[in-house]
């Protein structure tokens, strides 16, 4: 009994030491796979991390290739990225990747490292290659002659490459946007990197999908002429569409070629007729009366500039050209010495014939404060080397245009746009909404869920005394209400930098009606869309209270300002946007462009 016991025992041990056994081999054999499983999957990440550092390494030589101009290059480095990000998305498009989405709380992350690199290869193979092979065959140098003329089928066709992409790039960034955050912190911080790159390059081939068909006819494509009122504004005697309108000329364009006529100051460019009587074909409404003279009868050219839609002063300007003149105007570009500046830092200097010379550091400073110091209150002298320098400055930026590298242009244009320092205006509906959504029509914006809040300035003075005025304006932190809408507190600065004891060595020029360095500005805030401004205070000298009146459905306040010598006048106030805007956009604020950048 004892030993049958026994017996049964020993079998029983040995029967769990086999099971136990088994047991081990197979929880070794699973552990010796998942090792091995964990180790190939580290090493393939780890070919992934690795081809994603020589992307963004070709990524950095293709954006200083295509900013160079070496098309031919940038065209190589393309396809070579290409190759890296299709073996990036094979690589992250295994079984073994896919099984590894079912991690708990990673696999998530893992899912966006596949969105990354199923991205990067879509961006690459269908976008970047085709857009650089085309560069390749038609460079972008190809799009300005030695004349300065535009090639119209040169840039119809990068417009309508870029345009062709546009489904991918808005592919591209729909999906990173619905990727959400990332466990891996380090995984956000790529997103967040490529993510605005992608953005961009989304805005710029929606954007070349809008201007495509507009650009031949503001070009006058098929031979057609168009008309433009060529106007430099000088933001010495500031308006709020940027300046006094100092000198103007007729620009025509023809297939793309450019004819400037002669500079004249804006009096003898209506054949010396100051004043215009509106009434008799160009009528200003109710919101317009408020920002000129009591006798609103008539108005000259150079207080056009006083109403703070640009589009309207243009059509001023076209109705006051047009009753002096022959020709039909068949739009409006205005521009101002600090964009003049700009673009001789790209195309080189010009010397007057009293031998000045202006270049990319000097030339806001000479046209809007150093003729007027060195000639005093000599009117005929400055007009003469305004008008003169604008035409030099001019010819030296056509006739240089083919020299200058596209990439800094565009920068340049860029930067003055977003300054309003180039306004342009159309006739032709079509053309002026794609102007518009390129932010250079100076309209007054009606989007309610993009507040932008205007605060404009208009000198009173009635001399070049603002090359002295400072201003700024500060948007503070936003809260919503209880309906929806958001307030946003706000302080204007406005400052006079001129001393007295300089005030007392310039004449009436500089100084106009007053003669002692004050400045008279009329100072005008537009509330955005929807919205309103409440709680205007001014500390300083305002000459009167800011009153409340309406411009174009948008609540406007208005008041003059005395500013004197060293003087600066605050004024705080409240907007309120609209229950639909957007709390991410934020407040943006539009200004009249001062003197300096």
């Amino acid at each position: 009994m004892d030993a049958h016991g026994g017996h049964h025992h020993h079998h029983h041990r040995s029967h769990k030491r086999r099971v136990l056994r088994v047991v081990g081999i197979v929880v070794l054999a699973l552990l010796v796979i998942v090792g091995v499983v964990g180790y190939s999957f580290y090493r393939s990440a780890m070919t992934v991390r690795s081809q994603g550092t020589e992307l963004v390494t070709q990524a950095s030589a293709l954006s200083s290739q295509l900013m160079s101009g070496d098309s031919s290059s940038a065209s190589q480095t393309a396809a070579n990225i290409a190759s890296t990000a299709k073996s990036m998305h094979e690589e992250t498009s295994s079984p073994l990747w896919n099984a590894a989405t079912h991690i708990p709380v990673y696999g998530a992350d893992v899912v966006r490292i596949q969105t990354l690199t199923y991205v990067a290869d879509d961006l690459s193979s269908n976008a970047i290659v085709p857009v650089t092979e085309l560069l390749s065959d038609t460079p972008v140098s190809n799009m300005i002659g030695a004349d300065g003329t535009i090639n119209i089928d040169v840039c119809s066709s990068l417009l309508n490459a870029l345009s062709s992409i546009q489904s991918v790039t808005h592919r591209s960034a729909t999906a990173l946007d619905d990727m959400g955050d990332a466990t891996i912190p380090q995984i956000d911080e790529q997103i967040d990197k490529i993510t605005p790159v992608i953005d961009e390059l989304d805005s710029v081939a929606n954007m070349a999908t809008t201007i495509a068909p507009s650009v031949p006819t503001l070009l006058g494509a098929n031979g057609q002429t168009k008309n433009y009122l060529f106007i430099a504004q000088s933001n010495s005697e500031i308006r709020t569409t940027g300046g006094f309108p100092g000198a103007m000329t007729l620009l025509t364009i023809t297939d793309g070629k450019m004819d400037l006529g002669d500079f004249s100051a804006q009096y003898s460019a209506q054949n010396n007729l100051k004043y215009f009587d509106p009434g008799m074909g160009f009528p200003l409404n109710e919101d317009e009366h408020q920002f000129f003279l009591e006798d609103t009868t008539c108005i000259i050219p150079g207080d056009a500039g006083f109403m703070p839609d640009f589009t309207r002063a243009a059509a001023c300007w076209k109705w006051m050209w047009e009753q002096r003149n022959s020709t039909t105007i068949d739009g409006v570009i205005a521009v101002d010495p600090v964009m003049l500046q700009s673009l001789l830092a790209l195309t080189g200097s010009v010397t007057t014939s009293d031998g000045t010379v202006l270049d990319g550091t000097n030339t806001a400073q000479i046209l809007l404060n150093g003729i007027y110091a060195k000639y005093g209150d000599a009117n005929p002298l400055e007009d003469a080397f305004f008008t003169e320098t604008a035409g030099l400055c001019f010819n030296k930026i056509l006739s240089s245009m083919s020299t200058v590298n596209m990439a800094d242009l565009l920068k340049t244009l860029e930067t003055n746009v977003q300054e309003h320092r180039l306004l342009i205006w159309s006739t032709d509906e079509t053309c002026e909404s794609t102007l518009e959504q390129l932010g250079v029509s100076g309209c007054i914006e009606t989007d309610a869920t993009h507040p932008v809040l205007g605060v404009y300035m208009s000198n009173k003075t009635y001399g070049k005394i603002d090359w002295y005025l400072n201003y700024s304006t500060n948007v503070g932190r936003a809260t919503i209400n209880t309906d929806g809408t958001i307030c946003y507190p706000v302080t204007s600065t406005f400052t006079n930098t001129l001393t007295a004891d300089e005030a007392r060595t310039f004449g009436h020029m500089i100084l106009g009606a007053a003669q002692t360095g004050e400045m008279t500005t009329v100072v005008s805030l537009l509330a955005p869309a929807g919205g309103t401004i409440s709680n205007v205070n001014a500390t300083g000298t305002p000459i009167s209270p800011f009153a409340e009146s309406s411009y174009e459905s948008h609540d406007l306040w208005m008041s003059t300002l005395h500013i004197g010598c060293g003087e600066t006048v605050t004024v705080t106030y409240t907007v309120t946007a609209s229950s639909t805007a957007s709390m991410a956009d934020g407040l943006t604020v539009r200004s009249t462009p001062t003197c300096h950048e």
